[in-house]
């Protein structure tokens, strides 16, 4: 082809939208697309054929954004208890405690009881930090009032409170210790004035609902520290009195059937008709009369409010009046002394030398 006729192929060409270049020597001409548009040419976006598709692997995906972590909330600790908010009690209002006491509200004063032992650390609420569980305890000028058992959680807040005084109803209520675990355990005890008729306790608490909960709060053992406690079996069948001196019981008449002979063994007016445990030693005893009926209202039955029942029971003396009644299953301490009432009789001793009596209708044994 002369040089005239490639000239003409490569005007064609441009025509075209191609580019045409002149290879000298060889008599040739290639074509490649443009990749620039023509001036004269509007500039067209190519069609794009299935096979041309972005595969997923080519599709590209958004990056969730991360939530930003929960700080971690830090345990509870002695010095949050120096700030934390109490309950409403002792006539004092609800508020934030400053240095560990109670500032607003007269009179008295209240404050968390931080002796060692009586509180703890642990996530009773299930939070994911330790609450404080501890005892707030307040006076209205001078008496203290039952204890509240108080959940204090981050910051001081007050979680959860549980009022003592509602259990046993006696003046006093007050956590002798508390410790942690699974199952959370607390000890305390309920008593009367200067520290009488004690009702020891040996408590589980949990956390449920937002409340704390006390379980198992009835104890079976009451401590009496003042005067005697005059007591009857449940059917009236057996009548008896427990001080810090000993135990004192009437016979039964099955009990009688094996008396020594009151002439022989008492002398006098006196009958055997006694089972006593004195000086840690149980025996019989020569009595002119029997332990005191446990007749309600008598002084020898303050102990029984809160513990033991009111009942009349068939075999009662004193026709329409109630007497004091030790439940089955619950016992009475005073001093070295224990008597534990249960179905199959009364069971007494000194817990010092292990000595005593189980009397029952039948009869009775000592041991």
């Amino acid at each position: 082809m002369t040089t005239l006729g490639r000239l003409a192929a490569c005007l064609a060409a441009a025509l075209a939208l191609t580019s045409c270049s002149l290879l000298p020597g060889t008599g040739q001409s290639t074509t490649a697309p443009s990749t620039v548009p023509s001036a004269s040419v509007p500039a067209q976006s190519p069609a794009t054929s299935p096979s041309e598709a972005p595969t997923a692997s080519e599709t590209p995906t958004l990056t969730p954004t991360p939530t930003p972590a929960r700080p971690a909330v830090a345990d509870v600790t002695l010095a949050t208890l120096t700030t934390a908010e109490v309950p409403a009690n002792c006539e004092l209002p609800a508020q934030r405690l400053v240095n560990g006491k109670t500032t607003k509200g007269s009179p008295g004063e209240g404050g968390l009881v931080l002796d060692q032992g009586r509180y703890a650390f642990v996530d009773l609420a299930g939070l994911g930090y330790k609450q404080g569980l501890v005892a707030y305890g307040c006076n209205a000028g001078g008496v203290g009032w039952p204890e509240h058992l108080l959940l204090i959680g981050d910051g001081g807040r007050l979680l959860a409170s549980y009022d003592l005084g509602k259990v046993d109803k006696k003046q006093h209520a007050t956590v002798t210790g508390i410790t942690a675990g699974n199952p959370v355990r607390m000890r305390w005890s309920a008593y009367e004035g200067a520290g009488f008729d004690i009702v020891d306790h040996d408590s589980t608490v949990t956390f449920s609902g937002g409340k704390l909960q006390v379980v198992n709060a009835a104890s079976n053992t009451l401590t009496v520290t003042k005067g005697t406690a005059d007591f009857a079996s449940p059917t009236g069948g057996l009548i008896c009195g427990i001080d810090a001196s000993g135990v004192r019981c009437a016979a039964t008449v099955g009990a009688l059937k094996t008396a020594p002979k009151s002439s022989t063994f008492c002398g006098g007016d006196l009958d055997a008709n006694t089972i006593v445990i004195e000086k840690g030693k149980a025996s019989w005893a020569c009595y002119g009369g029997i332990p005191a009926y446990p007749v309600k209202d008598s002084q020898s039955t303050s102990w029984q409010h809160g513990f033991g029942t009111w009942a009349n029971p068939a075999s009662n003396p004193f026709t329409g009046q109630q007497l004091a009644v030790l439940p089955y299953g619950k016992s009475l301490i005073a001093g070295t002394y224990r008597c534990d009432m249960a179905q199959t009789g009364v069971t007494c001793r000194s817990t010092a030398t292990g000595k005593g009596f189980q009397l029952r209708r039948a009869g009775v044994r000592f041991f």
